[in-house]
């Protein structure tokens, strides 16, 4: 009987097991299966669309593989929700076509994206449908990178503008010359500052915050602030300019202070006299004339003499009459 119970308890666990292990491996195959989109997924969905529009498939190009993967990384590790800009100059310096080459780039990122997702929803519009609409394109690469819980699909297109070019060891089989510029991506070329200091750069089609940052040796958080950008989701537009370093601010001279002279030259300040005061005149009191008890003595001609003596005969009249006058008097 133990041995019986034994067996029947082994195999109920060994049962519960394989549900455990089957319902495990049921979840982990659809979690894969909803995020394992790979390079080449997206480069035979993109040939999918191109055939139904009656035009020939993309070949797949080993340059176009490196640039493609390496965009992805890139992306990822700096988490950027915008293309890196300059497209055309990173694939035509891996060495595509010869140095001269077109070349469209699109992305998307998401955590968990379905092919559908990214193909016929963030690739919808017409300037992400050039890979598939336009008969230019000649050659493909693809990248996929994850970070973060999120995963960046990348797909680089392109085709030499002129020459012959030989893709790994499969020829193009045709070269077309005609420019397409729907998706250009202009190089950043530095500005140079004006004469307060500024750096103003003006934004060219397809460049973005961080190939512009990256151009200059400084960073998109100083873009942001110097531009007051939003910070969240910092957005600039072709054919405005682009604030890179702000004027100079003007060095304030300081106040100049006047040296005091030696002691010995030092001047006493020149008091301020009172204005004088205004002197009073007294004003004199006439003194009242007495009229001369004598009569006035005329004034005869015939010089000083004859003045004398007519003094004389005068003053001796007077005395008689003086003498006269007492003696009545006592009579």
């Amino acid at each position: 009987m133990l041995t019986m119970r034994t067996f029947i308890s082994s195999t109920l666990k060994f049962i519960t097991c394989l549900v455990m292990l089957f319902s495990m491996t049921g979840l982990q195959v659809q979690t894969v299966k909803a995020s394992s989109v790979t390079a080449y997924d997206l480069i035979n969905e993109v040939n999918a669309i191109r055939t139904a529009y009656g035009l020939p498939a993309l070949i797949p190009d080993p340059i176009l593989m490196y640039t493609a993967q390496a965009t992805a990384e890139t992306m990822a590790a700096q988490g950027l929700r915008w293309h890196i800009g300059g497209a055309k100059e990173r694939i035509v310096a891996s060495g595509y076509g010869n140095g001269n080459a077109w070349a469209t780039e699109n992305f998307s990122m998401g955590a968990n994206k379905s092919l559908n997702d990214i193909v016929y929803v963030d690739w919808a519009d017409a300037d992400h449908m050039i890979p598939m609409t336009n008969a230019n394109y000649v050659h493909i690469g693809a990248g996929v990178a994850s970070a973060n819980g999120s995963t960046w699909y990348v797909v680089h297109a392109a085709y030499p503008a002129g020459g012959s070019y030989v893709s790994g060891s499969t020829a193009a089989t045709s070269v077309r010359g005609t420019a397409d510029t729907s998706q250009y991506i202009n190089a950043v070329v530095k500005s140079t500052p004006l004469t307060d200091g500024s750096i103003l750069h003006p934004i060219k089609q397809g460049q973005v915050l961080y190939t512009i940052a990256e151009a200059y040796g400084t960073t998109v958080d100083n873009l942001v602030t110097l531009n007051r950008l939003s910070p969240s989701n910092p957005i600039i537009y072709e054919g405005n300019n682009l604030v890179i370093q702000a004027s100079f601010t003007p060095t304030i001279s300081p106040t100049v202070t006047e040296t005091p002279l030696p002691p010995t030259a030092t001047l006493k300040p020149t008091a301020t006299l009172p204005p004088p005061k205004p002197t009073l005149t007294p004003s004199m009191t006439p003194t009242p004339t007495r009229k001369p008890f004598f009569p006035k003595i005329p004034t005869f001609e015939g010089g000083s003499q004859q003045s004398l003596g007519t003094i004389l005969i005068v003053v001796c009249a007077l005395g008689i009459g003086l003498i006269i006058f007492g003696s009545m008097k006592k009579n």
